[in-house]
């Protein structure tokens, strides 16, 4: 009976032991954070992203000031 709880045997529960509760406590946070990017990406379907407005926003700016500057040409 001695021989089959010898240093290796304990170890290697302890570790399994040790190493499931890891496991489980990353897949329990890693449930948690999904959820909240679900909710936070259902929130945010409708808003245009911000990068593309401020893209199309210095896009008009930069046309208003070529326009400004342009002057009409007699030709047309």
């Amino acid at each position: 009976m001695n021989d089959f709880f010898s240093a290796s045997t304990a170890n290697f529960f302890y570790f399994l032991i040790a190493g499931s509760a890891i496991v489980y406590l990353i897949l329990r946070f890693d449930k948690q954070n999904r959820k909240k990017l679900n909710n936070v990406l259902l929130q945010a379907k409708d808003v245009q992203p911000l990068l593309l407005k401020k893209s199309a926003e210095y896009k008009l700016q930069a046309i208003k000031v070529a326009s400004k500057h342009q002057k009409p040409d007699a030709s047309h």
